[in-house]
């Protein structure tokens, strides 16, 4: 399908709904599985603003900002919530998994990372550490439903700092599963949009391509 917009971001739900984003109008265009347009929706300034990663927490759509927080948006999207309560309103600490917990990524320097890991109380259950030479950012991308988590990991090794993506994946005890590593990016023309985990855990990345965007999917095997 070509859009009639410029994407700034894009979600996929579960059921293989989509929501693509028009940052320069501050729209969210709703599509169905079958690529029909089913809505579009006005968001404020302030989330445009502040919010640099559109994806599903869980089955909620939020906007995730730089600090860690997310928007949570059913509130703009008419009655569209994905089965699931109202949002909160502001912005809340920590980007909410699958499973009820709270993560938040946080580099420590250019080799060490920490993930913490919140219950739905606020509670620390757990700090998860990501070790990685050349650590530039560190994010927490989502949980499936079987409780293990997916952190995007960003590395800038000298001397070329050539910057290398990479996905590592956890158990919900915080032990390593995998790394997926080497994946391609297009950061010259699109830094904000870059991985996003759906509750299954596969793996879907948006690049930028001459006649519109090009999806890359990774399916978790069993």
């Amino acid at each position: 399908m070509l859009l009639d917009f410029p994407c700034g971001d894009l979600a996929v739900a579960a059921n293989g709904e989509f929501f693509v984003l028009d940052r320069s109008r501050r729209l969210l265009h709703h599509f169905g599985r079958d690529g029909e347009r089913a809505g579009v929706f006005h968001l404020p300034k302030e989330i445009i603003e502040n919010g640099i990663r559109l994806c599903f927490s869980g089955e909620t759509l939020v906007m995730v900002t730089a600090e860690h927080e997310e928007y949570e948006l059913a509130r703009y999207c008419g009655m569209w919530t994905c089965g699931l309560p109202a949002d909160r309103g502001g912005p809340t600490k920590g980007v909410a998994g699958a499973k009820g917990n709270r993560f938040l990524a946080i580099r420590l320097d250019g080799e060490r990372g920490e993930v913490l890991v919140f219950d739905d109380g606020g509670n620390l259950k757990q700090r998860v550490p990501i070790l990685a030479r050349g650590l530039a950012s560190i994010e927490f991308l989502g949980e499936d439903q079987q409780g293990n988590f997916y952190i995007q990991v960003e590395r800038a090794i000298p001397p070329q700092s050539t910057t290398t993506l990479a996905v590592y994946c956890f158990d919900a005890q915080g032990a390593q599963i995998f790394i997926l590593d080497k994946l391609p990016n297009a950061y010259q023309v699109w830094t904000t949009k870059l991985l996003q985990i759906d509750v299954r855990g596969n793996i879907y990345q948006v690049l930028p391509a001459d006649d519109g965007v090009k999806v890359n999917a990774w399916i978790r095997q069993k």
